[in-house]
């Protein structure tokens, strides 16, 4: 999922260097809108009684075993996108209802969880079903 938004920073980066606002129009703010949607309509981003938004059973292979919550990939995304989406659609003038909605799930997304020490980084190998410890040894 992380990867969509991703994308979309790249075309808002496209937009930043060279400002045409028909260019947001047509291409760079269908991808923006389209990541930032795609995050805010996905079914297991929910608020939580903290009132934070967490994201359930997201895989993001190089971080975190398959069905994580509150991956930092996927966090740090929508810390991303959803500003950019809000920008992007204040320029065109466009979708001013969705701005709130977007900018009520980015104020409220919770810390981005610290890398743990790869010494204690426990791994799956699905080859061979078993559970590795990683060492700096």
């Amino acid at each position: 999922m992380s990867t969509t938004a991703k994308i979309a920073y790249l075309y808002w980066l496209h937009y930043a260097y060279w400002p045409d606002p028909e260019w947001l129009r047509t291409n760079g703010y269908p991808m923006i809108r389209g990541s930032a949607e795609f995050y805010r309509n996905f079914p297991n981003l929910s608020k939580g009684d903290d009132g934070k938004y967490q994201i359930r059973h997201v895989n993001n292979l190089e971080e975190q075993p398959w069905g994580s919550t509150n991956t930092p990939e996927e966090l740090l995304a929508m810390r991303v996108i959803f500003p950019i989406a809000i920008r992007a659609s204040e320029i065109l003038n466009v979708d001013a209802d969705l701005r709130p909605k977007w900018k009520e799930i980015s104020d409220n997304l919770p810390p981005v969880p610290r890398r743990p020490n790869p010494a204690n980084t426990m791994i799956y190998s699905p080859r061979s079903r078993t559970i590795l410890r990683r060492s700096t040894a």
